[in-house]
Order: structure tokens, then sequence, then C-alpha cells
């Protein structure tokens, strides 16, 4: 027999019937950002050199950027507000990633990020392998859930494993990517064998550091902590209210800050556009323009706040 939700804690019909009749409107605008943005992807990547910069920025970086405000569209629709700003999170990183690399120095950055790509490979493939490090503490890890989940055989995957490290390796050993390599290999938590984020190797410390680098500090002060506290659950106000000596549960899905995530992730696909529009398609800035204000400016400078009284 199926459970039947418990609706003062998640009541899925009233809050997707919420949205429909409040923020039509905005939903319609999330979805037209990612078309336009679907659409700029070929067009930006077939304007461009195509050398490893632009397949970053473009195929990599601006996808996921698409991505995610596909995302939070489908999240907010189903009023999973709290959720989305994960989402609207993860695109902000990307749009802060495609300014910085395209700001200066793209092709060293741009080889960097490769680099930490094919080395999170490397590690996959290591845990495989046997009589690796990395193999016997992924063994370990794997044990903590086995009462429960029906784990597979790791030799089962050997093969393929070093099939792949043998491909990596041999990437990574050659000229002009050995020497990126070796400093990803010195940088290694020694401990942990955590690898560092590619940005710090480029003398960034932290998101907060690349948003300032690139001017949009605000956002990430504003919006992108925001997305941090929900991620690591540092705001018990999302999840309970105190009042009297009593206590009112926050319902699972809700409109609580929807217009914080709605302008944040508009916002941030706006920036994103204008960034690949400047340096791939110069062009068509006016025709963007002319677009943002007949079709998106009133809907996105005319978002509404919800409040809900317990």
């Amino acid at each position: 027999m199926k459970e039947k939700e418990f609706t003062l804690v998640l009541d899925r019909k009233k809050t997707e019937a919420d949205v429909r009749q409040h923020f039509a409107k905005h939903i319609d605008l999330l979805v037209d950002l990612a078309n336009y943005g679907s659409n700029l992807i070929p067009r930006a990547y077939d304007s461009s050199a195509k050398k490893l910069e632009d397949i970053v920025v473009v195929v990599i970086l601006l996808k996921q950027v698409v991505s995610m405000i596909d995302a939070v569209e489908v999240l907010i629709s189903k009023g999973a507000v709290g959720p989305a700003n994960l989402q609207a999170r993860a695109a902000f990183e990307a749009s802060l990633y495609i300014d910085w690399i395209l700001k200066g120095e793209s092709r060293k950055k741009a080889k960097y990020y490769y680099v930490s790509n094919f080395r999170n490979e490397r590690l996959w493939a290591l845990r495989f392998k046997t009589g690796t490090q990395e193999k016997e503490l992924f063994s370990q890890s794997l044990r903590d859930i086995e009462n429960y989940v029906d784990i597979v055989d790791l030799n089962r995957f050997e093969e393929e494993a070093n099939k792949e490290l043998e491909k990596v390796d041999a990437f990574l050993s050659k000229p002009g990517w050995a020497e990126i390599n070796k400093e990803f290999e010195q940088k290694k938590n020694k401990k942990t064998g955590a690898e560092a984020y590619w940005y710090r190797l480029l003398g960034v410390s932290s998101i907060r550091q690349l948003a300032k680098d690139v001017g949009r500090i605000g956002e990430y002060d504003w919006f992108y902590s925001r997305g941090s506290e929900i991620m690591h659950v540092a705001s018990y106000k999302d999840h309970v209210r105190f009042s009297r000596g009593k206590i009112s549960f926050v319902p699972i899905r809700q409109l609580g800050n929807i217009d914080i995530v709605l302008i944040f992730v508009t916002s941030v696909a706006l920036s994103s556009f204008v960034s690949i529009l400047r340096h791939y398609r110069h062009g068509e800035l006016q025709s963007f323009a002319r677009k943002y204000f007949q079709d998106w400016k009133a809907v996105f400078l005319n978002v509404p706040s919800v409040s809900y009284t317990p």
C-alpha cells in the first residue's frame, strides 16, 4: 500500500496550483531563457576558433548554465523552491568560470580546468584497479552500505578501468599537460588525497575571490551565500519556526523566497549570455537588448514576494 503524504508537511497539489496562479509568466520567462541559451550554444561555438578554451567556455560551461536554468524551471514549476537554490548556485559558478576564463589567459585556464577533469577520471579508474590505495579506500567506504545496498563486484570493472587509466595517463604525460598534472599532484592533500580546485592552482583561493575578480561580488554575497546555507542546512528557518513556546513546520514545498531564486537565476542567465555574445557574437548584442526589453524586462523586474503566516 502506497503512503499518502501529510499535506501540512508536503502538499504538492496546492503548491503547484499557487505557482500556476501567481508565477506563470515567470515560469515562461525561464523556459524562454533556456530556449535562447540552447540556441546560443551552437551559434557561439560556430563563431569561435574551436580551440580548447572555446569548447570549455561554450560547450561545457554555457551548457551547464542553460542546464541549470532548465532545472530551476522544472523545480519551481513543482513548488520546490528550496532545492532550486542549489541549481541556481551551480549556474552561478559556471557563469563565473565563463567570465574568468574569458577575462584573460583563456587557454591556460581552460587547460587547468581540463586537466582537473582528467584527474577526476583517473581517480575513478584507480578505484577499480587492484593493488591501489584508491581501491582499498573505496572498498572500505562501500562496506558501510553493503547491508542495504547490493554492492557490485569491483573486480568486474578492472579491465575497463585499466584501459581508461592507460588512456588518461598517456594524455597527462604529454608535453604541455604533464607540467600541469605535476602541479595538481603537488597540491593534492597529502593526508586525504583530496584534489585542489583547479582555479586555486591559478592563484584564486575561493569562489568568493573569483566573483570579486570578475566584478560580481554583489551576486555572491546576496544570492550565492544563500544557496550555501540551504546546501549545508545552515538556516533552521527553512525548516521550523518558533513562536510563544510552539513550533511550526515549514512545508517541504512552499514559495517563500521564490522571488530571490527567480531574480538570481535570471540575472545569471542574462550575465552569461551577454558575456558569450560580447566574445563570440558581438553583432547580436543589439538584438539581444531588444529581446530583453520586449520579452523579459517587465517580468524580470516584477517578481512578487511570498510570505506565509503560521
